[in-house]
């Protein structure tokens, strides 16, 4: 059971996944990266040919987003949050979606509040809920104990997880508050399905022939540093780190 926090959602409430929804990127695919760019060379190789050997393997995403947390056994938690600081700043904010980030400014404009929604974790999307000015993250959370990661996944937060996450939400708000969604991947379809106004995000094939049989909304995805077409207005900041 999610515990909001008082009174979010009173007058709406989004929820918006993040890699490739929120950002044009896979959070922890990229910040893991990123982590592993200053070891020595032979343990960067021995991390990151893992790391391919798990993303090339097939197996289903919630199979996938557990076994991910095992590269992190032993790390500290604050050494962590301070790459997923220093990797936002780098990485991340030129891949934020100029398309969906618009949209989360104009829900925040209209007194929405705004859920993050992702199979990531904090060290990812701490900064980038600071930075967009979230109201709350529901995410996986990894074990901790002593201040170092186990290994182990405490709480996943993928596919029918996010569903039931996002539903906890909506009992807790009045039912004449407007509810929106945003997503990008076919594991996003319960979610979508709770709200009344789901979002389809990108070039998925089932949410978009979902989309076109239910009358859905759909939008391009389009990253902050490549955003081509004039007439599409930058985001401006609207949080800070």
């Amino acid at each position: 059971m999610i515990e909001p926090q008082e009174g979010i959602g009173r007058n709406g409430v989004a929820f918006f996944d993040v890699d490739e929804t929120l950002l044009t990127i896979k959070s922890m695919v990229s910040f893991y990266r990123y982590h592993c760019a200053n070891l020595p060379a032979a343990e960067r190789h021995t991390r990151l040919d893992r790391l391919d050997d798990l993303l090339e393997s097939g197996i289903p995403r919630e199979r996938a987003n557990t076994d991910f947390y095992r590269f992190i056994e032993g790390t500290s938690v604050a050494e962590l949050a301070e790459s997923g600081r220093r990797w936002f700043t780098d990485v991340a904010i030129p891949a934020l979606n100029t398309s969906v980030l618009t949209r989360l400014q104009s829900h925040k404009q209209q007194g929405h509040a705004i859920v993050l929604v992702s199979g990531s974790f904090p060290a990812c999307l701490n900064p980038v809920s600071a930075y967009v000015g979230a109201d709350m993250i529901l995410c996986s959370r990894p074990a901790v104990a002593e201040g170092r990661y186990t290994g182990r996944l405490a709480t996943p937060m993928i596919g029918n997880g996010k569903a039931a996450a996002v539903a906890d939400i909506l009992d807790t708000i009045p039912t004449s508050a407007p509810s929106w969604a945003y997503g990008d991947h076919e594991s996003d379809l319960p979610m979508l399905l709770l709200v009344d106004n789901p979002v389809v995000v990108g070039a998925d094939a089932v949410l978009n022939t979902t989309a076109v049989q239910r009358g859905w909304d759909t939008i391009e995805s389009t990253a902050y540093g490549l955003r081509p077409a004039a007439d599409t207005a930058a985001p401006i900041p609207i949080g800070t780190l």
